[in-house]
């Protein structure tokens, strides 16, 4: 049976109905049913710029006048049979860097995602005021303790969509792995273009047992597919990937100049629109390597969200990193939880969003940076156990329930050093964490009252070394139940505080 014939749309920078009617009618139709924008006006232009500024105005009116997408820009429509060109999206891709497939995304996954982004929108702008990609600008995964979204069904559920996936399989090929999810979120305000950069920079990869440059590598190390979850348009902050027509080559394959670029601001008008608009539920799918850069947002109090899921081919998926809780990852289809494998983490962690603002109560320290969670259980332990590895400080904490039992440890680290035990009080009431700049904690004392009602402070678990600030943190009125740790990479233990 002859495949049946997919549509693709070849259009320059005029959304004119004489230059482009099939596009324009889409347009009409996409209004019509997704009228979608994200709004909050608590995080719009809270930065020195302001929407009535004469400079921001000029900047509005240029763009409105010039930011209509990138010159000769090929997106791709599903055919009759609701599937894609694949060897015309892989070959675009592998032209361009990136691939915008139009209709990717079925009403229920968008739905879905866009709560799921409302969600991460509440939390990031309080979890890092200034912005962590650029003033205004956030990496939506600063709303998870995990740095990932990995925990939220919407995006697990765009990991494996069965019109995206047989694109995604011609690029990378079979074996492929989900690596993470995330995104970016761009508020009004951000006035500034990020600089132009490749997500890769200078590192290396190692294709076929061969260290190379990562511009040198025959195919993509990593695939990232973001997902519009509302209407993309010149003035909230369209993504600036610069094509082979723009450029005049294939931009992954060469080292990414930055702003240092002649054609910068050439660079900065060639975005993933086309006529002007990127519909919501389109997907761009792009080589990360490909030089691109975040545009301004100048609309009055639209939020512009672009989630994302990131992928590996097999020849570059050992780095993979846990952040999937096993109850996610049972509920995806046969293909979701093979791809999403080895981002499947053990039961016992602590997922979920941050907290909204970044001290939260009981926490010793409030470390805005920790990415993961543990907890471990004892209502009346004989011991805390504390382990540290060198030049990161301790590494791990861990209780242990009766004299001479094993400890239950949080994060299991495998390079601590032997465990240094703390003998508990009768009753625990309270923990001084010791932290060193640059290092996290570095030790740990336990303060409660004995059998007879004396108060009781242990020793320092490591009482030889050195530290800059001591905090005291309280047992909850109900007792002490257990102990909450927080790890950040690089660093070991960053947090810990009474359960």
């Amino acid at each position: 049976m002859a495949s049946k014939k997919r549509k693709a749309i070849d259009l320059t920078a005029d959304d004119s109905d004489e230059a482009a009617p099939d596009l324009a009618q889409l347009h009409r139709e996409r209004e019509e049913r997704n009228g979608y924008r994200l709004r909050r006006p608590g995080a719009s232009w809270i930065g020195e710029a302001k929407y009535d500024d004469d400079e921001v105005r000029e900047l509005r009116e240029r763009l409105t006048r010039t930011n209509h997408g990138s010159p000769g820009l090929e997106v791709l429509r599903p055919g009759e049979d609701g599937g894609y060109d694949v060897q015309r999206a892989a070959s675009l891709f592998r032209r361009d860097g990136s691939v915008v497939l139009l209709d990717a995304l079925d009403p229920a996954r968008l739905e879905a995602l866009r709560r799921g982004v409302e969600r991460a929108a509440a939390v990031v702008p309080y979890a890092v005021p200034a912005g962590n990609r650029g003033a205004q600008r956030w990496s939506l995964g600063v709303a998870s303790l995990t740095r990932q979204l990995s925990h939220v069904k919407a995006w697990a559920d765009c990991v494996h969509v069965p019109r995206i996936a047989p694109v995604l399989a011609e690029i990378m090929g079979p074996g492929h792995v989900c690596t993470g999810m995330g995104g970016e979120l761009t508020a009004p305000g951000a006035v500034e273009y990020q600089e132009l950069h490749s997500d890769l920079g200078d590192g290396d990869v190692v294709y076929n047992g061969v260290r190379m440059k990562n511009w040198d590598a025959p195919s993509a190390p990593a695939v990232v597919v973001n997902f519009a979850v509302s209407d993309l348009h010149g003035l909230n902050g369209p993504t600036a990937q610069v094509t082979a027509a723009v450029a005049g080559f294939s931009t992954q394959t060469r080292r990414c100049p930055g702003d240092a670029d002649p054609r910068r601001d050439e660079f900065r008008l060639s975005t993933v629109l086309v006529g002007g608009r990127l519909p919501a539920g389109s997907v761009v799918v792009r080589d990360p390597r490909a030089w691109h850069a975040g545009t301004v947002n100048v609309t009055a109090d639209e939020l512009r969200p672009l989630p994302n899921v990131e992928y590996a081919p097999a020849w570059n998926a050992g780095w993979c990193a846990p952040s999937m809780p096993p109850h996610v990852h049972a509920g995806l289809d046969a293909e979701g939880r093979r791809l999403c494998a080895r981002i499947v983490d053990a039961p016992g962690r602590a997922y979920g969003w941050r907290a909204e603002h970044p001290r939260v109560d009981g926490w010793a320290l409030g470390n805005r940076d920790a990415q993961r969670e543990y907890r471990v259980y004892a209502a009346a332990p004989a011991a805390v156990a504390v382990l540290e590895q060198d030049d990161y400080g301790v590494v791990d904490v861990g209780l242990r329930g009766a004299p001479g039992a094993a400890a239950d440890l949080a994060t299991k680290n495998a390079d601590a050093e032997p465990p240094v035990y703390l003998p508990a009080p009768a009753t625990i009431t309270a923990l001084d964490v010791f932290e060193q700049g640059g290092r996290g904690v570095v030790d740990v004392r336990l303060v409660g009252v004995d059998a007879a009602g004396a108060a009781v402070t242990t020793a320092r678990a490591f009482p030889e070394g050195s530290y800059t600030a001591r905090r005291t943190v309280s047992a909850p009125a109900t007792g002490f139940a257990g102990l909450a740790v927080r790890e950040q990479d690089g660093y070991g233990v960053v947090d810990l505080k009474i359960v």
